[in-house]
């Protein structure tokens, strides 16, 4: 097991300390704590060199039942944190492979670089009716702005069908703008959700883009949701310019 780096920093300035590598290795063990910790405990903490220490003494009996269960109690939560080196370093051992709710909990941690190291390492988890996970990952980097997550997720998934529903939900105009220039929208991601999302959440200038780009409009929702909420910028839109809300499922009626 490598040496702590504090350890090698103490025993760096003593001279007489330093040639002397069964005391450095004494030292080192003195001053771990990491027999002291749960793996579900190091990987909350966030460090990746104490899980390594804690795996390093968990590795020697990993056939035993509750060891595997802590190796399954870790792995969501360093998914969950978005941590790559931990997960990295849990994937190493072999012991619990990736899965669904893994892929899933990586979606939602919202970082481009943990994700894209979850789709090359079990792309078969991507694109799968038990989880789609690229799809709960574009929701979530929709609805943040998130815009280079976006636009790998498009480009990675070129026949996937994509929404502007959720970035218009979050007010996010420049990402609504590029999926209206380059996402494959087809007809499930070309509805009246985005407007009435974007007008729920007082996005004025989602809503104008909406209205003077695409051709779905809203509905009766809109409506609702901007009297309720005191959208009343949007709702003076609508006034203004004379916008119809249709009535879900009766698209050939304005309200």
């Amino acid at each position: 097991m490598e040496i702590m780096a504090g350890v090698r920093v103490a025993c760096r300035a003593d001279s007489r300390i330093q040639p002397l590598g069964h005391v450095v290795q004494m030292i080192d063990e003195f001053a771990d704590v990491s027999p002291f910790w749960t793996l579900l405990g190091a990987v909350k903490l966030g460090s990746a060199r104490l899980v390594h220490r804690v795996l390093c003494h968990t590795c020697e009996s990993l056939r035993d039942q509750n060891n595997l269960q802590q190796f399954e109690h870790a792995t969501r939560p360093a998914a969950v944190m978005g941590n790559l080196q931990v997960m990295q370093l849990l994937h190493e051992v072999g012991v619990v492979a990736l899965n669904n709710t893994t892929a899933v909990a990586a979606a939602l941690s919202g970082d481009l670089s943990f994700l894209k190291w979850v789709q090359a390492t079990a792309p078969r988890l991507f694109h799968h009716a038990r989880s789609w996970a690229e799809q709960v990952e574009f929701d979530v980097a929709a609805e943040r702005g998130c815009l280079n997550t976006v636009q790998w997720l498009v480009e990675a998934f070129p026949g996937t069908v994509w929404s502007l529903g959720p970035a218009a939900l979050g007010g996010n105009l420049e990402t609504v703008k590029w999926l209206h220039e380059h996402a494959n929208l087809g007809e499930e991601g070309c509805t009246p959700d985005a407007v009435d999302h974007a007008a729920g959440s007082g996005h004025l200038d989602v809503v104008q883009f909406l209205y003077a780009n695409r051709t779905e409009g809203g509905t009766a929702i809109a409506a609702v949701l901007t009297e309720e909420r005191g959208m009343f910028e949007v709702l003076r839109l609508f006034a203004e310019q004379n916008i119809g809300l249709v009535i879900p499922g009766e698209e050939d009626e304005d309200l």
